[in-house]
C-alpha cells in the first residue's frame, strides 16, 4: 500500500515537480530538494488520547448492555472497568498505526517542534549540508501535521534573511490548504530558484549534487 507521502502527488505530479527543480538548477548553483514525508512523528500520546475517546463511550454502552443481559446492573462500575481495558487495548495500536485517527489530538506546541526537529535531522541526513558551495536548500513538507519548514545550509542563510523563506512557507501552506499541492510546490521551487539565481548564479561545470524530489 502507498504511503501518504507517495499518495500525495500523482506520477505525473512528481514528473513536472522534478522538472520544475531540473529547470531551477539550471541557473542556479544552488541545490533545491523537496522532500515529502509520511509524518514527522508518531505522536504516542494523541494516539492514547484517541484511543480514550473511542474507549469511554464504547464501554459504557457495552458494559450497559452486557450488565443488563447478565443480571449484573446497567451501572456496574467493574464491568465498565474490565470492557474498557478490553477496548483501550484494542483501540491503542489501531490509533497508532491510522494517521487520521491521530490528527484530531495533535497538540499544536509538540507539532511544531516534532516537524522542525524532523526537517533538521533530514536537512544532514541526505546531505543538504555537503553540497560543494555550502547553499543546499531544503522544502519540507510533513503530511500529517499539515506543516511546511524551508531550510537553507550557512552560505544562502549569510545572504538571504529567513523572512524570505516564512513567506515562502506561508504561501505554499496556503496553496496546499486550497488543494493545489504540485503547482504549489512547483511555485516555490522557480521562486527559490530566481532568488538563488541572484546570489548563487550558475557555473561552468556544476553538476546535479542531490535528489530532485524525495518522498519518505
Amino acid at each position: 500500500m502507498a504511503s501518504p507521502a507517495e499518495r500525495f502527488l500523482s506520477s505525473e505530479e512528481q514528473r513536472q515537480v522534478t522538472a520544475a527543480v531540473q529547470e531551477a538548477e539550471k541557473r542556479t548553483s544552488g541545490e533545491i530538494v523537496p522532500l515529502i514525508a509520511s509524518r514527522s512523528g508518531r505522536y504516542r500520546g494523541a494516539a492514547i488520547t484517541a484511543a480514550l475517546t473511542l474507549t469511554i463511550p464504547g464501554a459504557l454502552l457495552l458494559s450497559y448492555l452486557i450488565g443488563t443481559r447478565m443480571w449484573l446492573g446497567s451501572n456496574n462500575v467493574w464491568l465498565f472497568l474490565v470492557v474498557a481495558l478490553i477496548l483501550q487495548t484494542a483501540f491503542y495500536p489501531l490509533c497508532f498505526r491510522i494517521d487520521r485517527l491521530k490528527r484530531p489530538f495533535l497538540g499544536r506546541r509538540e507539532t511544531e517542534e516534532t516537524v522542525l526537529d524532523a526537517a533538521l535531522a533530514t536537512f544532514y541526513r541526505e546531505g543538504l549540508h555537503r553540497t560543494a558551495a555550502a547553499n543546499g536548500i531544503l522544502i519540507y513538507i510533513s503530511v500529517l501535521e499539515e506543516r511546511v519548514w524551508i531550510l537553507a545550509d550557512h552560505q544562502i542563510n549569510a545572504r538571504i534573511g529567513q523572512e524570505v523563506w516564512d513567506r515562502l512557507v506561508d504561501e505554499l501552506t496556503a496553496a496546499i490548504r486550497a488543494g493545489q499541492r504540485c503547482a504549489g510546490i512547483c511555485a516555490t521551487v522557480r521562486q527559490i530558484g530566481e532568488i538563488l539565481h541572484e546570489q548563487f548564479p550558475g557555473q561552468k561545470g556544476d553538476v546535479d549534487e542531490l535528489h530532485n524530489l524525495i518522498l519518505r
